[in-house]
């Protein structure tokens, strides 16, 4: 059974609609967020541990452009107050953590949590393991030579 997020209920009382698009164990969790309100609201994203761990977590996006880190938790809540840059919170509890992402104005945004970059595909893993070899075998001949 693969894992997903789990969305806050609250976003209905808000009239905001989340579609969860793409998960990537381990890497990537992409939200759309939707909604029909012109103001800016402050979105929740819980994520189990084993979907992306708290300290996995390296960027968020809005809309493919990096969202700040937001001075506090009173700063979060406040969509309006970054001179309509998005912002976003990482609050950590026990089974995952919850990412807030502060929206300053709505219509549809796609909401990217990315964890660590990506590892090279298993193809490339014999070429990487040569190229050590020869940066290796270069900088003992390098110290061999300097000794002599």
């Amino acid at each position: 059974m693969p894992l997903k997020p789990s969305l806050s209920k609250g976003f209905e009382r808000e009239n905001i609609r989340t579609r969860l698009e793409r998960v990537i164990v381990g890497e990537r969790v992409e939200v759309t967020v939707e909604s029909d309100v012109e103001n800016g609201s402050t979105v929740l994203i819980n994520l189990d541990n084993r979907v992306l761990p708290v300290g996995w977590i390296r960027e968020v996006l809005v809309d493919n452009e990096p969202a700040t880190l937001a001075d506090d938790y009173a700063d979060i809540l406040d969509p309006n107050n970054d001179n309509g840059s998005p912002e976003y919170l990482i609050l950590a509890g026990g089974k995952g953590v919850q990412v807030l992402v502060s929206v300053p104005s709505f219509s549809s945004h796609t909401i990217t949590i990315r964890g660590p970059i990506a590892a090279a595909p298993a193809r490339w893993a014999p070429l990487f393991v040569v190229i050590g070899i020869v940066i290796i075998a270069i900088v003992l001949l390098f110290v061999f030579r300097r000794r002599r």
